[in-house]
């Protein structure tokens, strides 16, 4: 029964070469592949085949849920897509990279890392080179989950005068998130909702 959801769609962000030196990165790519909606529909797909291997007796129903939920999933992929639309071409700082798919599948552009290499905290002089790098060529906003401890996103805020948004990240990161469907909308309302 084992179904590695990751391993059904193409990875973003997999190393020429890696070393310990790098920070905390996946030789794999990167495994946060939930964040991008067109991802998700895929291994839905990959998952339903694999229940019907597992349990052929209950094809049928197996069937019926994917074609419900592709239905819908591909209605909200496209009003998802149609909000998103201004945020194009954005430059956004990050706390992690965490963010690639959801960026990848909107067009948006990591402007920076609030980490000085994965998985190290934020430092005083990376936020300094952050403040040039952005003061060069400014970002909308610097985004960071629930679960991600905001100073070094606020602090980074003080030097250049750029919002801050806390974003759900996964079901359960807000209240609000409660499945699949309402992380998605509340990200982008979120990420659409920052006037600068």
């Amino acid at each position: 029964g084992y179904f590695e959801a990751s391993a059904m769609v193409e990875r973003l962000d997999i190393p020429v070469k890696i070393d310990r030196s790098m920070g905390d990165v996946h030789a794999a790519g990167n495994p946060h592949v939930h964040l991008d909606p067109r991802r998700i529909q895929t291994i839905a797909k990959a998952l339903h085949v694999r229940l019907i291997e597992i349990d052929p007796a209950g094809k049928a129903y197996y069937q019926q849920r994917f074609i419900n939920f592709n239905q819908r999933w591909q209605q909200a992929i496209n009003k998802w897509q149609q909000q998103a639309s201004q945020l194009k071409g954005t430059r956004m700082v990050v706390h992690h990279r965490d963010w690639v798919y959801l960026f990848d599948w909107l067009g948006i552009e990591i402007a920076g890392a609030l980490e000085p290499k994965p998985g190290l905290p934020t430092t005083a002089s990376h936020l300094l080179l952050l403040k040039q790098t952005l003061t060069a060529k400014p970002a909308k906003m610097i985004v960071h989950t629930t679960y991600q401890n905001p100073r070094g996103a606020k602090r980074l805020s003080q030097l250049t005068g750029i919002p801050v948004v806390q974003l759900p990240y996964t079901v359960g990161g807000a209240e609000q998130v409660k499945d699949l469907f309402s992380l998605f909308d509340v990200t982008i309302q979120r990420l659409t909702s920052v006037k600068k």
